[in-house]
């Protein structure tokens, strides 16, 4: 996780407990563009919980999670964050802060679809996960970057949590 706070990422914060000040500042600032990314320590093949969504029907299989997935990785998942266009109701823009609240939303409380997170929810420590962030102009072309260099890391694998490059 080192690597992440010398480029510019925030320092981690426990996803589960993670709130909008953690995010955007004391003073409620507007949300931003970024990227982030959810860590874990790194451990052995973990036995994968079964799947719980109630809105899905078909899940990956085990067999596939443990094709990849890395002992070795401290990196989850990569995500991009945009800015969304603006709500009709309240005119606000969704964002970094807004990303993050729905990946947790999802990984906790299934409330809403985040396909990053689907396999996520089923590891048993998803209560240890951390995430963290930063702001960038371009966050799809910073994830792809990302992506890539993870892969370049790990033998052509990505993050356990991307099933693609973006």
């Amino acid at each position: 996780m080192l690597g992440l706070r010398q480029a510019g990422f925030s320092a981690p914060r426990p996803l589960k407990n993670i709130e909008r000040p953690d995010v955007l500042g004391p003073r409620g600032a507007a949300d931003v563009h970024g990227v982030y990314v959810v860590t874990h320590e790194p451990c052995p093949l973990p036995r994968f919980l079964k799947p719980d969504h109630p809105k899905r029907s078909t899940f990956t299989t085990v067999d596939e999670m443990a094709a990849r997935w890395i002992p070795a990785a401290t990196v989850l998942y990569i995500g991009k964050a945009p800015l969304r266009k603006a709500d009709d109701v309240t005119g606000k823009r969704d964002g970094l802060w807004q990303r993050i609240k729905e990946f947790r939303g999802f990984i906790y409380r299934a409330r809403t679809n985040h396909a990053g997170g689907e396999d996520l929810r089923r590891l048993p420590d998803r209560d240890e996960f951390l995430v963290c962030w930063k702001q960038v102009a371009d966050p799809g072309l910073e994830e792809r970057r990302m992506i890539a260099g993870f892969r370049e890391a790990h033998g052509g694998m990505r993050p356990f949590g991307n099933r693609q490059d973006h």
